[in-house]
Order: C-alpha cells, then sequence, then structure tokens
C-alpha cells in the first residue's frame, strides 16, 4: 500500500499528452466576397449599346433608306405648316400694327411693299423651323430604329463623301449630280448615283484632257 501511494504518478496515455499540450490551433479563415454585379449605369449602357446594334442589325439597307425618304416627307409636310403658321401669324400681326410707321422703317418703301417682304420673311423663317419639327415627329414615331438609322447615316455619309466628284470644276450648266445624296431612297437608286457620279467623272476627264 506504502509503495503504491509513495510511487510516482504513472504517466499518462498519449492521448491524453496531445490534448495537454498548447497546439496553435487553426486560424480563422477570412473570406472576402467581391460583388461582381455591375453599377446600374455600366448595365445601362451595355443595353443601351446592345439595342442599338440589334437595331443596326435587323435594319436592312432598303428598310433605312425608305425611311430616309419618309422622314424627308415629315420634313416638307412640316416645313409647309411651319411657314404657313408664320406667314398667317406674322400677317396678322403687321395688320394690326401702323402701316405708316412700318413703310417709315422699310426705307421709304410702299406701306404695302414692305408689309409683303416682311410677310415672305416671317414664312421663310418658319420654312427653316420646319425640319426640326418634322425630324422631332419622326424620330417619336420611329423611336425603335432610331439607333440603328444613325449608324447607317454615318455609313452612307462615308459612302457619299469617298465616292461623290470633286465640285471645284462643276458649273451653273454643269453641276454634281446629287452631290449630297438626297435623292438616295434605295439601293437602285445609290447603284445609280454611283453611275451618275462615274459619268460625270468621266466627262470632266474628257473635256481637261
Amino acid at each position: 500500500m506504502e509503495q503504491l501511494q509513495n510511487s510516482p504518478s504513472q504517466t499518462a496515455p498519449p492521448h491524453i499528452k496531445s490534448l495537454d499540450r498548447s497546439a496553435s490551433l487553426p486560424k480563422p479563415s477570412i473570406t472576402r466576397f467581391v460583388s461582381t454585379s455591375a453599377s446600374p449605369s455600366a448595365t445601362a449602357n451595355a443595353t443601351a449599346a446592345s439595342s442599338t446594334t440589334q437595331s443596326s442589325q435587323s435594319l436592312t439597307w432598303d428598310g433605312y433608306l425608305s425611311l430616309r425618304q419618309k422622314r424627308r416627307y415629315y420634313n416638307i409636310i412640316a416645313s409647309s405648316l411651319t411657314a404657313l403658321a408664320s406667314f398667317t401669324g406674322g400677317a396678322s400681326f403687321l395688320l394690326t400694327q401702323d402701316i405708316e410707321k412700318i413703310s417709315g422703317l422699310m426705307f421709304g418703301l410702299d406701306p404695302f411693299m414692305g408689309m409683303g417682304i416682311v410677310c415672305v420673311g416671317f414664312g421663310a423663317t418658319g420654312w427653316l423651323i420646319g425640319p426640326f419639327a418634322g425630324g422631332f415627329v419622326f424620330r417619336l414615331m420611329h423611336r425603335r430604329v432610331a439607333g440603328g438609322m444613325q449608324i447607317k447615316e454615318r455609313d452612307l455619309y462615308q459612302r457619299i463623301k469617298k465616292y461623290r466628284c470633286d465640285p471645284t470644276s462643276q458649273s451653273v450648266q454643269n453641276p454634281v449630280p446629287d452631290y449630297y445624296g438626297e435623292k438616295i431612297f434605295s439601293v437602285k437608286g445609290y447603284r445609280q448615283w454611283l453611275k451618275d457620279q462615274r459619268a460625270y467623272r468621266k466627262k470632266r476627264e474628257s473635256l481637261t484632257a
């Protein structure tokens, strides 16, 4: 009994020792989550760019040129209406004024002649304002293809600028045919425009040779 009490304590088992040791615990890992969601402005820009590309791809050249002709009709109709409204409004305003005073401001011209010149000026101003109003109405009516039309418009302008004749040698009797390409309303019309430009160039070269 005494031997058992005085004997040193028995060594602990290996698995107990491993628990008693101050083993280093694994450090908690910190995971950073990076937001992959794009900002609203970038998403809106990407959506607008994709929609513009899709509308440009879906809009054919014949479709674009047909819309171009329709836009010209819008501008002509709008110019006619604004010119008529400006002329009528200007004439109504002048009728309420002192005719003699107006004729004095017109360098001594006949009162009725002076009023006519002023009314024509009102009408011309309205005619110039018309394309802005017509273009605005056209864009409202064709909003879905507006982006595609802008791309096709730039492409057509580059083609016209590249293939049209040099206007330095033109004259009043022999002008460059449709220098700005305003009468191109179909692919067939564009090919005819190219033929006219080549014919004019050959004619000019034959005259200068």
